[in-house]
């Protein structure tokens, strides 16, 4: 267990490079979602517009021009239009509620405060029944050290009267609800939702403190409008009051508007925004910010994900395509089920993660290519000196090798006694194979040098062919083998001449030296297609067909051949490495004890390689 721990620390440790790029684009998530919540709400609302207009509630606001024509009926002090005082009239809210209350409202909100400040213009307080109709919801105040200002009208036992408080945010701007009781009111939209609801299913519990998000759903014009000109003189239709809420404010100038995410709204149309939300459970939903922290979290796994098991452009449309997805999901979620998720800190934790990783990601690569760089200089440093040093053993060795022939060459020339001719025979064999080895090698380190080319000449493969039987025969003639050509007329063919020698030699040299005793070596040619394939099958032991794909390796022999013939292992890999050069193919198939034969095209159209 304890070496356990000490992998994953050391593990860790060796991420901690990529680790701390993680958390740091994790913090800078989480730092835009402290700031993401009030701004995203704005600019969401703003973008959403005017929704559907609310059926339930209506709007009765009062302009100056109306308390000039209707309320100025009877003399009364003038007071400063911004206060509420100047909205009242005994006689014309008398006949305003009437007319309404004959149209069976579920409840009227007065969003003016009537209370000390009307007491000197009541001329007949014993009879106010219309003013203390329980469906009629009159605004309370709350004056220095919480203390509840109650309306005129103010009954205890019907409750008819509700603060309208409204709370602003450190920008001066209206955005939560918020009730508060340590006044002791119930705030005004809950007693007119409690009347719409009949008290069936309060909105919320009266007892508790109550903070809500206002899903503002546009300006006054998502509520129905009543003029009072048409109320006072019955034209209003019967449908636009009768269940409904009928709200009473006043149209003031912007200095008494309060500013909200959808604009400037009087204090009316924000308590008919609350008692909406109220009624129809609209209010903005949130989860714990910790939530939102593992959301970017996931995000983040994602992201980088992305950027790293992807080349740079493939990752960026990916991480736009999920910007978009979080995008449109969050907004999605916001107008249907009012419920808030965030887009601001996701973009922004994206994007740095895009410029933190794709930097991280360059270095790497910059790292691993200045590494692979010095790789590649030590490598073809150690190639030069491997050549240098296959090449002076292979030059050293051919001068003694073509001194021994020599000496051979000369005694067997001479009368020696049969014992001694025969060992010299042995001698000049092993001194041959020697000096194909060191041909062999040489001639690997040729093609493998980087500025080998191929010459090509038109010539006819049927010569190369009928060239390579004469070079060969003797060794044929050593074993009685037999050699069949069976060459069609061909047209010549661009090649490297030398090369293609090489090619069949090897191969022909190959069927002879594999084939035993009185066997018989075939050879074909033929020009098929816009190629000319050349045929060597033998009769001899074949190939394991499983070692069929790894007879073209370096320094690969059959294991059925190491011990009965010698060789280096290198011919066959020549061969394909020759045949590919011009653009050609090689194939071979065999089974054993039926023999094996060698297929090599090559195109009549030349690729023009170097």
């Amino acid at each position: 267990m304890n070496r356990r721990i000490y992998f994953f620390f050391r593990y860790i440790y060796r991420q901690r490079g990529f680790l701390i790029r993680c958390l740091l684009c994790w913090a800078i998530g989480c730092l835009a979602l402290l700031s993401d919540e009030k701004s995203d709400y704005d600019i969401r609302l703003q973008i959403r517009g005017n929704q559907i207009q609310n059926s339930s509630i209506s709007l009765l606001n009062l302009s100056k021009s109306d308390v000039n024509v209707f309320f100025r009926r009877s003399p009364f002090i003038d007071f400063n239009e911004n206060t509420d005082s100047y909205y009242w009239n005994y006689v014309s809210w008398r006949e305003l509620l009437e007319k309404l209350l004959k149209y069976n409202p579920a409840a009227i909100g007065i969003t003016f405060f009537f209370g000390d400040n009307i007491s000197n213009t009541i001329t007949d307080s014993t009879n106010l029944g219309v003013f203390h109709d329980p469906r009629v919801v009159w605004l309370s105040s709350v004056y220095q050290s919480d203390k509840a200002l109650l309306p005129y009208f103010a009954l205890n036992e019907l409750q008819n009267y509700g603060n309208g408080d409204l709370i602003k945010d450190d920008d001066s701007k209206v955005r939560t609800f918020f009730t508060s009781h340590n006044s002791q009111i119930t705030h005004m939209s809950l007693q007119l939702a409690k009347r719409l609801l009949s008290n069936k299913l309060l909105p919320i519990d009266e007892q508790s403190t109550f903070k809500k998000i206002i899903n503002f759903r546009g300006d006054d014009k998502v509520f129905s409008s009543i003029r009072l000109s048409e109320v006072l003189s019955d034209q209003t239709p019967k449908s636009d009051i009768e269940g409904k809420i009928i709200i009473i404010g006043a149209e003031t100038s912007d200095l008494n508007l309060y500013s909200t995410p959808v604009g400037n709204l009087n204090r009316s149309t924000i308590i008919a925004h609350v008692t909406d939300n109220m009624i129809n459970s609209r209010w903005i939903k949130r989860l714990p910010n910790f939530v939102y922290g593992i959301e970017l979290l996931l995000i983040l796994i994602f992201s980088v994900f992305i950027i790293s098991h992807y080349p740079q452009n493939v990752a960026l449309v990916f991480i736009f395509i999920f910007i978009g997805i979080i995008t449109t999901v969050s907004i999605w979620l916001f107008d249907t089920f009012y419920f808030w998720t965030p887009v601001f800190s996701p973009i922004i934790q994206l994007t740095s993660t895009w410029i933190i990783f794709v930097g991280y990601i360059i270095n790497q690569i910059e790292k691993k290519n200045w590494h692979l760089a010095q790789e590649s200089k030590n490598y073809s440093e150690l190639e030069q000196l491997k050549n240098n040093f296959i090449s002076l053993i292979s030059h050293d060795l051919k001068t003694p090798i073509a001194k021994i022939q020599a000496i051979v060459d000369r005694l067997l020339t001479t009368e020696i006694p049969p014992h001694l001719n025969d060992d010299l025979k042995a001698l000049r064999n092993s001194s041959n194979e020697l000096h194909k080895y060191i041909q062999s090698i040489l001639r690997v380190m040729r093609v493998e040098s980087r500025d080998f080319k191929i010459h090509k000449d038109v010539t006819d493969i049927n010569e190369l062919i009928v060239s390579a039987i004469l070079q060969l025969k003797p060794l044929a003639q050593e074993k009685n083998i037999i050699i069949n050509t069976f060459l069609e007329p061909l047209f010549s063919i661009e090649v490297d001449i030398t090369l293609i020698q090489e090619v069949l030699v090897n191969l022909i040299d190959n069927a002879i030296k594999y084939t035993p005793a009185n066997g018989v070596v075939n050879i074909y040619s033929q020009e098929a297609e816009n190629e000319i394939v050349v045929q060597i099958k033998d009769t001899g032991e074949g190939i394991n067909p499983n070692e069929i794909e790894n007879v073209f390796g370096k320094f690969v022999r059959g294991s059925n051949q190491d011990l009965k013939s010698k060789g280096t292992g290198l011919g066959l890999y020549l061969v394909k490495y020759f045949v590919e050069l011009h653009g050609g193919k090689i194939k071979i198939e065999s089974a054993l004890k039926q023999g094996t034969t060698v297929t090599i095209s090559l195109p009549t159209q030349q690729l023009h390689m170097e």
